[in-house]
C-alpha cells in the first residue's frame, strides 16, 4: 500500500515539473523519461484529461500520453490505452491554437487506428494550416508502424493521398504528403532534400508521379475507392476548418515566401519509423 502511494506521488511530482516547464515555454527534457512509469504513468495522464484545466496543458498531456504509448507499443496494454486516448485527442482537434493542433495531429498518428483514418483525412482536406495538413499525411503513414495494418491502410488512404497531393498548394506540405505516401506504398517520387529545399520542379514532378500511381493502384476492398468517394466524405471532424474551397493544383513561388507556415517546420514529426 505504501509503495503504491509513493509511486503515485513520484509520478505526480514528475508531472508537475513537466507542467512547470510547459508553462514557462522551456524545452521539456523531463518528459522524455515519463515512459519509465509504465502503465501507472498512463493511468495518471489519462486522469488529468478527465477534468478541465488549461487547454495548453491538456493538449500537451494528451500528446505526452501518446508519445509514451508509442514507446511502449510492444506491451499488451498498448491497444486498450490507445482506445482510451483517441477520444480526448479527437476532441482536442477543436483547438484554435495552430501550434497545439499540430501536436494533436501528430499524436493521432501514434495511437490512432482504422477509425481515425477519416479524422486525419479531413485534416488533409480542410485544415487551414499547411503544417497541420502535412503532419496529417505523416500521421497516416505513421499508423502503419503502430496500430493500422499496412494493406488496409493503403486501401483506405490511396484516394485520400491522391486527392490531397493533387490539390495541395503549399510546396512543403505537398512534399511531405508525397514523402508519406511513398513511404507507405514503397515508392520513390521525391527526395527529402528537395522537400526541405522547397524545390518546386522536383516536388511538382513527384506530385505528378504520385497522383498517377495512386490513381491506378489496385483497390478491390473497402475504404474510399475513388476521388468521388473522398469528395463526398461528410465533414464531421472537430476543430478542422470546413472550407469548401479546393486548393490550387500548381505550386507557385509566392507560396514559399514568409507567408508559408512551413518556414516554422515542426521537427517533431520525422517521416521515418519511430
Amino acid at each position: 500500500m505504501g509503495q503504491g502511494s509513493d509511486k503515485t506521488q513520484d509520478i505526480a511530482a514528475h508531472y508537475e515539473l513537466i507542467c512547470a516547464d510547459w508553462r514557462a515555454g522551456k524545452e521539456v527534457y523531463l518528459a522524455a523519461r515519463f515512459d519509465k512509469h509504465g502503465q501507472a504513468g498512463l493511468d495518471f495522464l489519462l486522469a488529468q484529461l478527465s477534468g478541465g484545466g488549461e487547454e495548453k496543458i491538456r493538449v500537451l498531456t494528451a500528446a505526452l500520453a501518446a508519445e509514451v504509448l508509442s514507446k511502449l507499443r510492444h506491451l499488451d496494454f498498448y491497444a486498450p490505452y490507445c482506445d482510451k486516448l483517441v477520444g480526448p485527442l479527437c476532441a482536442l482537434l477543436a483547438t484554435g491554437d495552430v501550434q497545439l493542433r499540430r501536436k494533436v495531429v501528430i499524436a493521432l498518428g501514434w495511437v490512432g487506428g482504422a477509425g481515425e483514418i477519416d479524422v486525419l483525412a479531413r485534416v488533409l482536406f480542410n485544415d487551414d494550416d499547411a503544417l497541420c495538413r502535412a503532419w496529417g499525411a505523416a500521421s497516416l503513414m505513421q499508423m502503419s508502424f503502430h496500430r493500422a495494418q499496412g494493406e488496409e491502410l493503403r486501401l483506405k488512404t490511396k484516394a485520400v493521398f491522391a486527392k490531397a497531393i493533387s490539390e495541395e498548394k503549399d510546396p512543403y506540405a505537398c512534399g511531405v504528403m508525397i514523402q508519406a505516401a511513398q513511404e507507405l506504398f514503397s515508392k520513390r517520387w521525391v527526395s527529402a532534400s528537395a522537400v526541405e529545399g522547397r524545390e518546386l520542379e522536383k516536388i511538382e514532378k513527384g506530385r505528378r508521379a504520385a497522383v498517377r500511381f495512386l490513381s491506378k493502384w489496385p483497390d478491390s476492398r473497402g475504404g474510399c475507392n475513388t476521388l468521388h468517394d473522398v469528395n463526398n466524405t461528410p465533414k464531421r471532424s472537430r476543430g478542422v476548418s470546413q472550407s469548401n474551397v479546393l486548393r490550387g493544383r500548381s505550386l507557385s513561388s509566392p507560396a514559399i515566401t514568409s507567408s508559408s507556415p512551413s518556414d516554422q517546420t515542426d521537427k517533431s514529426v520525422p517521416l521515418g519509423k519511430y
